[in-house]
């Protein structure tokens, strides 16, 4: 079965100007191009125990699979500023999974909400 060998994270710009940017290495198995697959990406705030546990910013998923080769690279931009975590300086991590997506899967919608978010 697929897994991430290795994911690295790096950002360029600040504020809302900001791109994060992860990289992820792949190791295909023989098979996996029988499914369909995502790669989901958490990107959390580091708090480091000062503030109780890590916040998950945003998430990010992108499919994923062997016919487009071992190395994944995601950027995604700030322009909703989640990544401000703090009043200080923010860091930032990313969580990456691989999943396997099933076709016959239900997805459960809810009912609609109005309102001033």
């Amino acid at each position: 079965m697929a897994r991430i060998d290795k994911a690295t994270l790096r950002a360029e710009g600040e504020g809302a100007d900001a791109v994060l940017t992860v990289e992820l290495e792949i190791d295909w198995d023989r098979g996996d191009d029988d499914h369909r697959w995502e790669a989901v990406i958490r990107f959390v705030g580091a708090d480091a125990g000062f503030r109780g546990r890590d916040n998950v910013l945003k998430i990010h998923t992108v499919g994923v699979g062997p016919a487009e080769g071992e190395r994944v690279v995601v950027s995604v931009d700030n322009r909703d500023r989640a990544f401000n975590e703090d009043a200080g300086g923010d860091e930032i991590l990313a969580e990456c999974e691989l999943h396997i997506l099933q076709p016959e899967a239900r997805v459960e919608r809810t009912n609609k909400v109005k309102g001033r978010f």
